[in-house]
């Protein structure tokens, strides 16, 4: 007969590991340097040029608001002084509702982040700088973004023909890129969200979607925006492999990773200088 108390002890190193492995993972993931693209002008990725964009498969997307106060330097850019993150998710009723990403205090509402020092409200709903007007002529102070993780959906060919990933681990394999999408092109992404999902009834991972930098339509600044385009549909054979990354990529607790804590005070521009208007990193 087996000994009860060496199973209880068995049991409790079990949980203590389980306990210190996830401590671990934590803290690792938060050094981890995420890769990026720029998207101002070109499309690069990790210091290469995309001539004709990135084909992407979007296997996340969430909310990001983000509020900057006072001088930026773009030779040395700086963390928000306050940022939210936020995510679609379906209510009882069948709507959907943006619900916070580790807010400050645990609500369910789209709050600042926990690791922000400096909130200016306690949540972005009723938050003065969140509110039209509140910056630059009619602007909001804090800018409404979007965040994508993102897996190529294949490569582009040197006249700007799409060729699609054909096999399972082409899609397991592929390194994860993580877009911050101005509040200028937001517009544009939701958009093609909901084109996607009335015309063709399916959500944006399960396509392979262009993304470029194009000179702004408006012709104001910024000077540029990224514009979004269906390619295709990701074939159904190869539906498990992008359905596996994209579970996998929201259930990651650091896919809104926070930002670095902000720095002590920015130096003051030099007197005669006009500042650069401030845009966020």
């Amino acid at each position: 007969m087996a000994n009860p108390k060496k199973v209880t002890q068995l049991n409790t190193w079990e949980q203590e590991m389980s306990a210190s492995a996830k401590v671990a993972a934590k803290a690792e993931s938060r050094s981890v340097v995420r890769p990026y693209f720029s998207t101002n002008g070109q499309i690069k990725f990790q210091g290469a040029v995309l001539q004709h964009g990135a084909p992407l498969v979007v296997i996340d997307d969430i909310h990001a608001n983000l509020y900057y106060e006072g001088v930026y330097d773009p030779n040395t850019p700086t963390p928000p002084d306050c940022y939210a993150f936020g995510r679609d998710v379906p209510d009882a009723n069948g709507d959907v509702e943006v619900v916070g990403i580790d807010t400050w205090d645990g609500r369910r509402e789209m709050a600042p982040h926990k690791d922000c020092k400096t909130r200016v409200h306690d949540q972005c709903e009723g938050c003065p700088l969140n509110e039209w007007a509140s910056g630059a002529g009619k602007s909001k102070a804090c800018q409404n973004t979007r965040r994508l993780a993102a897996i190529p959906a294949g490569t582009m060919d040197a006249k700007g023909g799409f060729i699609p990933f054909t096999k399972p681990d082409q899609f397991e394999s592929a390194q994860v890129g993580y877009v911050k999408v101005p509040v200028t092109s937001t517009a544009g992404l939701s958009k093609l969200i909901m084109d996607t999902a009335k015309v063709l009834d399916r959500p944006l991972w399960s396509m392979a979607t262009l993304m470029t930098s194009i000179p702004n339509p408006s012709g104001r600044l910024p000077q540029f925006v990224i514009q979004f385009d269906q390619l295709e549909k990701i074939p159904n054979n190869l539906m498990d492999a992008v359905f596996k990354r994209m579970k996998a990529q929201v259930q990651d607790n650091e896919t809104a990773h926070p930002f670095a804590p902000k720095a002590a005070t920015a130096a003051a521009p030099a007197k005669g200088k006009i500042a650069p208007k401030r845009k966020y990193t």
